[in-house]
């Protein structure tokens, strides 16, 4: 089991590269959001997208729900749409290429996604970086996600 991150507070910890139980418990018991501009947020849903790409790197691993972004108004927009797991963050690859579906690019981190589920769209006001969803939004999209 991995070590917390020193010098971090909150749901940090440097993760392995693996999804079994040991990753599980080293993750947030919470969800965090990312919003992605269309046509990225319907290319993970459909799995054609695996990997996402940021000029900035986060510890963070676990569930990531894709939010789409209102603009361009390619629906569904402005909507949660589906639920990730974040396996990994590194720096970009021309390996990466095809599952992030752009070139490499200077500074380009590969967010590297696995287990996408698509949920029911909910409606959600978007913002820049990482972020945590209302709590009863993140409860209705846990309560889906078991079924």
């Amino acid at each position: 089991m991995s070590e917390p991150a020193r010098g971090l507070a909150g749901p940090f910890s440097l993760v392995p590269r693996h999804s079994g139980p040991e990753w599980q418990r080293a993750t947030s018991p919470n969800v965090r959001a990312i919003s992605l501009k269309q046509p990225w947020a319907n290319l993970i849903v459909e799995g054609v997208k695996t990997i996402e790409t940021r000029v900035w790197a986060t510890r963070y691993r676990g569930r990531l729900v894709i939010v789409s972004s209102k603009l361009p108004d390619i629906p569904p927009a402005g909507f949660a749409l589906a639920v990730a797991d974040l396996v990994d963050c590194r720096p970009m690859t021309e390996a990466d290429a095809a599952a992030a579906c752009c070139e490499v690019y200077p500074r380009a981190r590969a967010w590297v996604l696995a287990n996408v589920r698509p949920i029911t769209p909910v409606p959600v006001v978007g913002q820049l970086g990482l972020y945590r969803l209302p709590e009863d939004m993140e409860r209705r999209i846990r309560e889906e996600l078991r079924g």
